[in-house]
């Protein structure tokens, strides 16, 4: 049996500052992309031109994500086999725009999952077949977010795939009956927290329990820790992979200038979570830059290894190389086997955490980038 080789990133958005500067990636990552049989990434904006956005969205956080049509010729140069809708700001686009996105994607022959014109459709996965082995690939978003901000796939309305954990692991069992491999794509967690909650981890160990070969995770904007659970890999978030600054008119969607000269006149500023006085361009912190690429190889059993990229000021993606970082990600991952997660998670994200604080202030660690 040939393996497979995977390659899983974190969250794209091929569009914001990017249609206003000639390059967004390096030849140098490009070439190591080609070199894998499937590239796998989380879709994360609404896809369309000229569409409204979603009014639940604009009555509530007002934070629209979105790309043109046009945009998503990045995603084909990047040779992206299969992506995930399953996260917050597909639907941004309203329900014209989720039948959009999904209509581009296959018109491109991009496979995708964890969004679809109902329920069933959004649940359905991405097989993948080799030989008589066959893997499945299935994205979700976890119901612990009170209120619900965006809309979700119903048995007769379009959205992502919002369940629960209970109704998770039950499906993930009846996946394991029918395909060799089930690699799940949760869209979970806290944005901009290296930590997560203890109820993240109990997630993660049910769905392992439930026959989950591999946990890849994103939301968080930054890189989480990797932790094996039952000798079974969880990535917790995988970051940014491209997800370039973007313009933001008031209060708070995305636009997209007319002119290249219009858009670097605007002030840049990082915004979250507040509201804009005037149009912007909202500008991700050092932290957010560092993003992280799996490589999975599948034969018989699934094996992973991890690498950095990093977002550079002018907004160019590259491979990155950082012992830090590295060290760090193992520090948090010894954290998160703790018997005492709970109190030791509290006590890091807590204000009084002095060396966190002094390390936030850093200029993520050493990266090339001047903000």
């Amino acid at each position: 049996m040939i393996d497979m080789k995977f390659l899983f990133v974190g969250d794209i958005m091929p569009g914001g500052v990017l249609p206003y500067q000639d390059k967004y990636i390096d030849e140098t990552l490009l070439d190591y992309m080609m070199s894998f049989d499937f590239r796998v990434g989380t879709l994360e904006c609404g896809v369309g031109t000229d569409i409204s956005f979603d009014k639940k969205k604009m009555e509530s956080t007002k934070s629209i994500v979105f790309v043109r049509d046009c945009d998503l010729k990045r995603v084909v140069e990047m040779k992206f086999d299969i992506v995930s809708l399953a996260n917050n700001h597909a639907f941004d686009l309203g329900v014209d725009g989720i039948k959009n996105t999904i209509k581009q994607l296959d018109d491109l022959g991009i496979k995708h999952f964890g969004a679809g014109i109902n329920i069933e459709e959004a649940k359905k996965p991405v097989v993948v077949q080799n030989g008589n082995q066959t893997i499945a690939i299935f994205g979700c978003l976890f119901d612990y977010r009170t209120p619900r901000i965006f809309h979700t796939a119903t048995a007769n309305e379009p959205g992502p795939y919002h369940t629960s954990i209970k109704e998770v692991s039950s499906y993930i069992k009846e996946l394991k009956k029918k395909y060799d491999k089930v690699v799940v794509m949760p869209h979970w967690g806290e944005e901009h927290k290296y930590l997560q909650k203890s109820l993240f981890k109990s997630y993660a160990q049910q769905m392992i329990a439930a026959g989950a070969d591999c946990i890849i995770g994103s939301h968080p904007h930054i890189i989480n820790p990797v932790v094996r659970f039952e000798g079974k890999f969880c990535f917790f978030s995988l970051g940014n992979f491209l997800f370039p600054e973007k313009c933001m008119q008031v209060p708070r969607p995305m636009y997209y200038p007319k002119t290249a000269e219009e858009c670097r006149s605007l002030k840049r500023m990082w915004t979250y979570p507040q509201k804009i006085a005037e149009p912007i361009v909202a500008v991700w912190k050092p932290k957010n830059r560092i993003g992280m690429m799996v490589e999975m190889d599948v034969s018989d059993c699934i094996k992973t290894r991890w690498h950095l990229v990093c977002l550079t000021a002018d907004n160019i993606l590259h491979r990155y190389f950082s012992t830090i970082v590295r060290l760090r990600m193992k520090f948090w991952a010894m954290l998160l086997h703790m018997p005492k997660y709970d109190m030791l998670y509290r006590l890091h994200n807590s204000r009084f955490n002095l060396v966190k604080r002094a390390v936030d202030k850093m200029r993520a660690f050493n990266i090339p980038v001047q903000l």
